[in-house]
């Protein structure tokens, strides 16, 4: 009795440390929309690799499904989200007194748009790794169980999320049934999720990080009039000045702080993946970018009406550029013919329907060490406050999974659409007759889905990071004779990056479709110099890992080797290790097995991976040597046997197998204990189990069957008295 109670409180002290770590979260279940399970803060300090400490600004993060504060065995992801360079130098012109930017080394800037804002050095930009929390001190130090991977920069607005560490996960609420919060140039836009057992998502339901991602351009209320008589002028690749464009779209570089260090908030060119803003007048914006490959030109996908897009000087009919989709045409006045007269003309009126709408947000170089939001679309440009807004990108759905992932649900991190013209969808009136003149703004490109899964995904899960579409321009009038226009739509946005370990999964990385105009005096064109945003890229490989150790059970004074089983592959550099305590300590032990040394007391040891998110206990239970109690039978008289078997024989001892041997050594098994017949000394062995065995010798006494002699005599005669005798030396009975 002693020894069952005793196993059972070790094995409801294993059912609770094994729980402690992966799967300490619980089961949780999204039964409704717009449920948030993180919760964010952000690096106030740079942090170097190999670093077992960061500094943030308050690591309590409570919020999301965490109603305590951060501790010991928690899970974090760290990414950081810009701090590139780019391709800018200032430009002044001394006649107007303004500085602007060019691409590096390229004063006839004008000739050379695409190369503006191109990534030259990546710098620690979307680095990213998953670590778990050793503990917390103060109100801003992290400690982790590994030393970090990369380093990451502060400035480079470094997110830390808290992942919740779920036992299952139900998805059942519907569209956006999990949700990030909305990114703000410091935190959000990431969902991140780990779960021990599986996941299932219900058709109809959804994760999403769709729109969450980098900020579009935001309209600006200065516009400039162009001239139609100067056809071939080129609006300013990146400028300080609203009048001589409009917002560029958020990207890896920055947002409005970074730009505005470089004199480069407005201007048509895109600053890394954001898209460009839209050129005066009333020009549309360009759309967001992700990663992607080939030669950029910032024109993005130009879609049917090759003829038509011929036109153009270059042509670009059937020329595809990776990255975002350009911004249509500068505002025209007159109604011409858009099949044959081509763009940059004084017949059109206006600005001459210049080609000068937001470009493409770069394509960025795909490196599996990096992820990346997608870059917001550029806003339109706007001079009578009814232009569109550049659209989010997508953010990123980061899941790691060591069950299943389930049902028929999606997965989505797409771009959000550009605003388009009248964004409010205000009636025109006798004091505005005419509602929707100004440009739209470009879409915002599809983010990334990451999805780290040790069983393959199934073909009824669909992934989507689909580009956003460009905004429209939507025109509209008091009385039919108001005069018509036509401006610029929205440039579509790329679509994103979906990455996983194995599976099936329905997958969807389209680019946005550009907008269209509804303008009378384009209606064979309704694209007016809008492209789509490029595919983006799918089936990208995620590595993942998992351990597996067995309990086992070994007698008091001996020792044990212990193995770990590593399904998948372990991140490049690390080591499996061995420990004495689930979180901190020195490593006692690399490799795949260890072996102890000899044990009288239970224990439990933890092996785990550096760099890794978790350590799994394996328990080694000790129990003292058995208890082997022997008592000889009786001895019998030959042909008699004695049974070994007998409870009495081993009355007392503690419960187990007993086996039967007749040497001491237990190499050879005696033959039907349970009937001995010859006189010697055998062995008895118990096993408790673990390999823990105790063996006594016991006695068998066969005495044999007694010899009478004796000897006839007489006869005799009645009367007489005869000795009788028994000459055998037996002791006998008369």
């Amino acid at each position: 009795m002693k020894n069952k109670i005793f196993l059972t409180l070790m094995l409801f002290g294993f059912y609770f440390l094994s729980f402690s770590q992966r799967g300490k979260d619980g089961s949780y279940t999204a039964a409704t929309q717009n449920n948030v399970v993180n919760t964010y803060t952000y690096l106030t300090a740079d942090a170097s690799a190999g670093a077992t400490t960061i500094t943030v600004n308050n690591n309590s993060m409570t919020g999301g499904v965490f109603g305590t504060p951060l501790a010991a065995g928690d899970l974090l992801l760290i990414i950081q989200m810009q701090g590139v360079d780019i391709s800018v130098e200032t430009y002044t012109v001394t006649s107007w007194g303004g500085t602007y930017t060019i691409p590096t080394g390229y004063t006839d800037w004008w000739n050379h748009i695409e190369k503006w804002g191109a990534v030259t050095n990546y710098n620690n930009a979307g680095k990213f790794e998953q670590v778990e929390v050793q503990g917390v001190s103060g109100g801003n130090t992290i400690s982790l169980q590994c030393g970090l991977k990369n380093n990451y920069t502060a400035s480079g607005h470094v997110q830390i999320v808290r992942v919740p560490r779920f036992t299952d996960l139900t998805v059942s609420g519907g569209v956006n049934s999990i949700i990030p919060v909305t990114w703000n140039g410091q935190v959000g836009g990431v969902v991140a999720i780990e779960v021990e057992n599986d996941i299932t998502i219900n058709s109809g339901s959804s994760i999403s990080a769709s729109g969450y991602g980098f900020r579009g351009g935001q309209l600006d209320p200065n516009g400039n009039y162009g001239d139609p008589n100067q056809p071939n002028n080129v609006t300013y690749l990146g400028t300080y000045d609203p009048q001589e464009g409009s917002e560029k779209g958020e990207g890896i570089y920055g947002y409005h702080a970074e730009y505005d260090a470089i004199y480069s908030r407005y201007g048509i060119s895109g600053a890394a993946n954001g898209g460009g803003g839209a050129g005066y007048t009333n020009c549309g914006g360009g759309g967001g970018s992700n990663i992607g490959t080939g030669t950029y030109t910032g024109n993005g996908v130009p879609q049917g009406y090759v003829s038509v897009w011929n036109l153009e000087n270059p042509p670009i009919g059937g020329v595809s550029s990776p990255g975002g989709g350009r911004g249509g045409y500068a505002i025209s006045d007159n109604d011409m013919n858009e099949l044959t007269l081509g763009p940059r003309q004084t017949a059109w009126g206006g600005d001459a329907r210049k080609t000068n709408g937001g470009r493409g947000g770069h394509p960025l170089t795909y490196d599996p060490s990096r992820i990346f939001f997608g870059g917001g679309g550029g806003s339109g440009d706007q001079d009578t406050d009814e232009g569109g807004a550049g659209g989010r990108g997508g953010g990123l759905v980061y899941i790691t999974c060591y069950g299943n992932i389930l049902g028929s649900g999606k997965i989505e991190v797409n771009g959000a659409a550009g605003q388009n013209s009248n964004p409010t969808n205000g009636a025109p009136s006798f004091s505005k007759p005419r509602r929707g003149v100004d440009g739209a703004g470009g879409g915002g490109a599809g983010g990334w889905i990451r999805i780290e899964n040790i069983n393959p995904l199934p073909s009824t899960i669909t992934l989507e990071a689909k580009g956003g579409k460009g905004g429209d321009q939507q025109l509209s009038y008091l009385s039919p004779f108001a005069p018509d226009e036509a401006s610029g739509p929205g440039g579509g946005g790329t679509g994103g990056a979906i990455a996983f370990t194995s599976g099936s999964p329905i997958q969807d990385v389209s680019g946005g479709m550009n907008g269209v105009t509804n303008s009378s005096h384009v209606s064979n064109f309704p694209p007016n110099g809008a492209t789509a945003g490029a595919t983006g890229t799918s089936s990208l490989s995620t590595p993942v890992y998992d351990l597996t150790v067995t309990d086992t059970t070994i007698c008091s004074g001996n020792s044990v080797t212990l193995s770990v089983t590593v399904t998948g592959t372990l991140p490049a550099g690390s080591s499996v290790n061995w420990y004495t305590q689930q979180f901190g300590g020195a490593s006692i032990a690399t490799g795949t097995s260890f072996t102890t040394p000899s044990l009288t007391s239970t224990i439990t040891y933890y092996v785990g991976v550096c760099p890794g998110t978790f350590r799994i206990p394996i328990t080694v239970t000790v129990v003292p040597s058995p208890n082997l109690v022997i008592t000889n039978p009786s001895a019998v008289c030959s042909p008699g046997t004695v049974d070994l078997t007998a409870p009495a024989v081993t009355a007392g001892s503690d419960a187990g197998t007993l086996t039967y041997w007749t040497d001491a050594t237990a190499t050879t098994p005696l033959a039907n204990p349970n009937a001995v017949s010859t006189s010697g000394t055998y062995y008895i062995q118990l096993d408790i189990g673990g390999g823990c065995t105790s063996i006594q010798p016991v006695t068998v006494t066969i005495n044999p069957q007694p010899t009478v002699v004796a000897t006839n005599n007489g006869p005799i005669c009645s009367g007489q008295t005869l000795t009788l005798n028994e000459t055998g030396g037996q002791a006998v009975s008369w």
